[in-house]
């Protein structure tokens, strides 16, 4: 799997966060799932530069489901368009 991003959550992204990924192009409704059953659709919005958003009623409800410390990884099988979360 390749890793998207790892970030710790915080007040301030429960509407939207910024991250940087060299990865290639993320842009559009991202379909994002958990190994505990969950799943949600991210907007994903490229910014330039490798600079995307994530923000939407998806992430807004995956946000509020978890506390702020916690860690997320987004990760995708390369070419798949499948992303996976996991949260310590």
């Amino acid at each position: 799997m390749a890793e998207i991003f790892t970030i710790t959550l915080r007040s301030d992204y429960g509407s939207r966060f910024k991250f940087h990924h060299n990865g290639g192009a993320l842009s559009g409704d991202m379909r994002v799932s958990n190994k505990n059953g969950g799943s949600w659709k991210f907007k994903c919005t490229s910014e330039g530069g490798g600079w995307f958003t994530i923000s939407g009623f998806g992430w807004r409800n995956f946000f509020n489901s978890y506390n702020i410390g916690d860690i997320v990884t987004l990760s995708t099988e390369v070419g798949d368009g499948v992303y996976t979360l996991s949260v310590r």
